[in-house]
C-alpha cells in the first residue's frame, strides 16, 4: 500500500510499457487507501485546514470501553468480568461503561444514541455516509433455555438452540436504507438470514445517496428479532411461552427455565457516524 516507483535507470532506453506500469501502480494505490496511509490523529489535528467549499463533513461518535483482554470476556451491564492488572499480579473488576447501548428485543428498530447527524442544505447533494460500530453480547449458553433444548442441524426454525439475531441499518429522514446492515423480512416462516447471530462484530457500513435540498437527519438504528417461534413450556401449563423474551425460573414464570433474560447484555459499544456532503447542481447531473 506504499507507492515505490522503479523509474528509469541511467543509460536505459525509455520503454512506454514499463513507464505506464508505474502510473498503473499509482492509480491502484490511490484507489485502495486505508488506515496505513494516514498518521495517527491526522484528520483530527488538521480538520480546520479542510476545504469545506468543495464538500462538508459532519460526524457523531461515542467511545465505550468493553475491557476485553485475551483472557476475559467483555464487561456488560449484567455480567461481571475480571481483568488482569498491568502493574502488579492479580485481577480487578472493571466498571461497566454506562454508554453501552442495550438493544431492545423484538420491539422494532431503535435509535442508537450518539449517531445522529442533522444538517440543512440549500441545494441537492451527493451524500456519503459511513457508519462503524462494535457489537457484543453475552455467551449464548448463558441465556434462558429449557432443560430439553439441544443443538440440532438444519433450519433455525427447527433448532431448539435459541439464537439472538441483531438487525442494524442507517436511517435517513425516517427511512431505513435497505442493505445498510444485517436484516430482512420473514417471508418463509424462518428466522435464518434475518440478522447477525454471532456473539460479536466490528464493522463499517457505507451508503451513498442523492438527497434534495432541505433538512436531513442521518442516524444508526438497531433491534433484534424473535429468537424462535412461540412454544409451549415443558411444564404443560397450556400457556404460550415466548422463549425469546427470556422468562425464566429466576422470576418464577416457567419452571425448568434458567439463565439470563433475552433482554440483557445485547449491546452496541463504540460507534461512529461520518457524513460527507458533495453539492450538486442538478440531482442526477453535474
Amino acid at each position: 500500500m506504499i507507492y515505490l516507483p522503479k523509474g528509469i535507470r541511467n543509460g536505459d532506453v525509455v520503454d512506454p510499457d514499463a513507464t505506464s506500469k508505474d502510473y498503473i501502480e499509482v492509480n491502484r494505490v490511490a484507489n485502495q487507501t486505508s488506515q496505513y496511509q494516514f498518521r495517527v490523529d491526522e484528520f483530527q489535528d488538521n480538520i480546520d485546514k479542510f476545504d469545506d467549499s468543495i464538500c462538508k463533513v459532519h460526524y457523531a461518535s461515542k467511545v465505550c470501553r468493553l475491557h476485553v483482554t485475551r483472557g476475559n470476556g467483555p464487561a456488560l451491564p449484567d455480567t461481571a468480568t475480571t481483568v488482569p492488572k498491568v502493574a502488579s499480579p492479580g485481577t480487578f473488576t472493571p466498571t461497566v461503561d454506562t454508554d453501552l447501548f442495550e438493544v431492545p428485543v423484538n420491539k422494532g428498530m431503535f435509535d442508537i444514541p450518539d449517531t445522529s447527524v442533522t444538517w440543512t442544505s440549500s441545494f441537492p447533494e451527493l451524500v456519503h455516509i459511513t457508519f462503524s460500530f462494535q457489537y457484543v453480547r453475552d455467551d449464548i449458553t448463558n441465556y434462558a433455555k429449557d432443560s430439553s433444548d439441544t443443538s440440532a442441524p438444519g433450519d433455525a426454525e427447527n433448532n431448539l438452540t435459541n439464537k439472538i439475531r441483531l438487525q442494524t441499518a442507517i436511517d435517513i429522514d425516517g427511512t431505513e436504507i435497505t442493505g445498510s446492515g444485517p436484516g430482512g423480512l420473514m417471508l418463509e416462516e424462518t428466522h435464518r438470514g434475518l440478522g447477525y447471530a454471532s456473539r460479536s462484530l466490528i464493522t463499517t457500513v457505507n451508503v451513498i445517496q442523492m438527497l434534495p435540498a432541505g433538512v436531513h437527519t442521518v442516524k444508526g438504528v438497531a433491534g433484534t428479532l424473535p429468537i424462535s417461534k412461540f412454544s409451549y413450556p415443558s411444564t404443560g401449563s397450556g400457556t404460550f411461552f415466548p422463549r425469546f423474551f427470556g422468562e425464566d425460573a429466576n422470576i418464577g414464570l416457567v419452571a425448568g427455565f434458567s439463565g439470563k433474560s433475552w433482554y440483557q447484555n445485547i449491546c452496541i459499544g463504540t460507534r461512529n457516524m461520518i457524513v460527507t456532503r458533495y453539492g450538486r447542481g442538478i440531482m442526477m447531473r453535474t
